[in-house]
């Protein structure tokens, strides 16, 4: 149990007495010495003893109440976990649900990915001429705070389908892919075979088909998911 509140009622018992004597006050001050001394408020019974030794019984009991208001709202921190003001709190939560949000993202585009992977291989085709066809340098930060340059192919071929002029740049939905073999494969110029969805003909592919890594997207998504929703679970809740 707090003792302050037992102290303040003491205090006010005291400031009820009309011009108490010095073994009053001492009676008073040895019972805030058993309550207060416990290592934990000792700062706090020496400057009640001072106010109290100089008649400042209000002054006494403004200090009390200003060190419970203290102790209560440390222990409002600690109720929020590991001593979390509001703020930080509500980052917590919009950061946990930014990271839900985004690998459902990554599960449902994975998915629709893995489907359109199964799908074209009964998908319908038409002549494509390649337009595009080069090495190109993406760069991304690194966890120590560096650089890394990765090489990727980009690969544009035109066709058209009932008349209508698409373009395209998916070479395959497998994720093992050289991209400077597919450079090598596909020069500008080469006229391709272009597979499209029906039902929607900017969807479409050179190469048809699925294996192990067309569900790369997908997994990934999940897992990120059920990761996320995990630490939610193990972690955030138990502050609500």
């Amino acid at each position: 149990m707090d003792p302050i509140v037992p102290c303040i009622s003491l205090l006010k018992e005291l400031q009820k007495v009309e011009n108490p004597s010095e073994t009053v006050k001492r009676e008073y001050m040895d019972q805030l010495k058993d309550k207060l001394m416990n290592g934990t408020y000792d700062k706090t019974y020496l400057v009640i003893e001072f106010f109290v030794a100089e008649n400042k019984i209000e002054t006494a009991i403004k200090y009390l109440e200003s060190e419970k208001w203290r102790s209560d709202s440390e222990l409002d921190e600690e109720d929020m976990g590991v001593g979390q003001r509001p703020g930080r709190k509500l980052l917590s939560y919009l950061g946990v649900t930014f990271m839900l949000i985004a690998s459902l993202f990554v599960t449902y585009f994975g998915y629709i990915k893995v489907i359109n992977a199964y799908e074209s291989s009964n998908w319908p085709s038409v002549s494509g001429v390649v337009a595009e066809s080069e090495i190109i340098e993406k760069t991304s930060s690194s966890s120590e705070g560096g650089r890394n340059t990765t090489e990727v192919s980009q690969i544009k071929y035109s066709y058209e389908v009932n008349h209508v002029q698409y373009s395209g740049s998916t070479v395959s939905y497998r994720k093992d892919n050289d991209d400077r073999k597919n450079v090598e494969r596909y020069p500008v110029g080469k006229e391709v075979v272009v597979y499209y969805q029906p039902d929607n003909p900017e969807e479409c592919v050179l190469e048809t088909g699925v294996d192990f890594t067309s569900y790369f997207l997908l997994v990934s998504g999940i897992v990120s998911f059920l990761v996320v929703l995990v630490a939610t679970i193990k972690y955030l809740i138990p502050m609500i």
